[in-house]
């Protein structure tokens, strides 16, 4: 822009309506044929996200345990599960269409089928292969974004939408006033019947959000107790902290280590072992063998005494048992016919909103013939912003 349009501003180009609907369809056009290339953006990355959970799954498959001491048991458990989530991983694949815009209106209730149906093998395998089952977990995420794209694509086009309406609006106000009086007391009979609708809504939600509030109080309470276990485990270690640093500098073993840097998760991962070696220091406190005074070595030997394998795998598995209420208590909700019910009442409500923001536009748009200068007005600055021209439509 030269310096004089800057200071008066760019000069007003008066065109026809004519030549408006033309300019307009133009623009339409060159909109249209970026969002093509959006589409095939989309596409090639929706391809890619396939690909990427194709990897992650069959690098899954072939994946070798770190720690080969465990039992044949626990190594049965883990390739059922793994061969469970593959299948489900396989099934959520076979299901999605190969075009991406075909794929994208069942995407979300097929997800939630999966993640739903998937669950406790994916948990059971973070216990096991917890890298390999991140990967497929951050390649199915990445395929759920593109989908997320693909439903605000559609936003591509708003500006060309909203010329496109003030056409329509302009069409309509031409109309005689008979047609527009019929049609504004159908958008206001419509808008009626929707106010009703959402004042219903808004009762189910009350007493929806009711019910799940009782579902929440016992996941509140799963977690108190998974709290308290937690602390209960804590506190009993946390008595022996300075016995597990003097061990490790004894000895330099990896499990005082561990029970020194992450006490909790060193236990729960290996109880058993935890036990032998607090049963080891015990020894080492009726021999001296590591330097405590005899009143300290006495209190800590007291402390000691009650404390064996049985006791500590008891308390490992309340915490388990706890974390394992707490998940499968959040699940239920998340899955519990109150939340999915208001879930579903939402989504309608959202689908009500615009339904009475689309009506209320028409409404507002519902002129006489006498009002079309002020939707040509609409169409000119509607123009100016997709041209970037000062457009005047006469």
């Amino acid at each position: 822009m030269s310096f004089l349009s800057r200071i008066f501003g760019e000069k007003e180009e008066q065109i026809s309506l004519d030549s408006a609907r033309e300019l307009f369809n133009k623009l339409k056009r060159q909109r249209l044929e970026g969002v093509e290339e959006e589409k095939a953006r989309l596409m090639a990355d929706y391809k890619q996200a396939l690909a990427g959970i194709r990897a992650a799954i069959e690098e899954l498959k072939k994946a070798q345990l770190l720690n080969k001491n465990i039992s044949q048991r626990e190594i049965a458990i883990m390739e059922g599960n793994r061969s469970a989530y593959a299948n489900q991983v396989g099934l959520l694949l076979s299901s999605l269409k190969p075009d991406i815009f075909e794929a994208a209106p069942t995407f979300e209730e097929q997800l939630n089928r999966f993640l739903k149906s998937s669950l406790k093998p994916y948990q059971v395998l973070t216990f096991f292969l917890e890298t390999e089952a991140a990967k497929v977990a951050r390649s199915l995420k990445r395929l759920e974004q593109v989908f997320i794209q693909v439903r605000n694509a559609a936003g591509e086009i708003a500006n060309i939408e909203t010329v496109e309406k003030s056409f329509e609006n302009l069409d309509r106000a031409k109309s005689t006033g008979r047609e527009i009086e019929i049609r504004k007391k159908q958008l206001s009979n419509e808008l009626k019947e929707i106010e009703a609708r959402k004042d219903a809504i808004a009762s189910e939600k009350i007493v929806l959000s009711g019910k799940l509030e009782k579902l929440k109080a016992r996941v509140r309470k799963a977690e108190q107790y998974k709290g308290e276990a937690e602390h209960d485990l804590h506190q009993m270690l946390a008595q022996f902290s300075k016995l597990f640093r003097k061990y490790y500098n004894l000895k330099g073993d990896k499990l005082s280590h561990a029970l020194v840097e992450s006490p909790i998760e060193a236990t729960r991962s290996n109880p058993e072992g935890v036990a032998k070696l607090l049963k080891e220091l015990q020894g080492f406190l009726m021999t001296g063998d590591i330097g405590e005074k005899e009143q300290e070595r006495s209190k800590l030997q007291a402390r000691l005494e009650p404390i064996n394998q049985n006791s500590i795998v008891i308390m490992v598995e309340a915490l388990g048992k706890a974390e394992a209420d707490v998940n499968r208590l959040r699940t239920e909700i998340e899955s519990s016919n109150e939340a999915l019910a208001l879930k579903r009442i939402e989504h309608e409500d959202e689908g009500l909103v615009l339904k009475v923001r689309a009506l209320n536009a028409e409404l507002a748009g519902l002129k006489p013939a006498s009002d079309a200068c002020e939707i040509k007005q609409e169409i000119g600055h509607g123009l100016s912003g997709l041209s970037g021209r000062n457009i005047r439509v006469l």
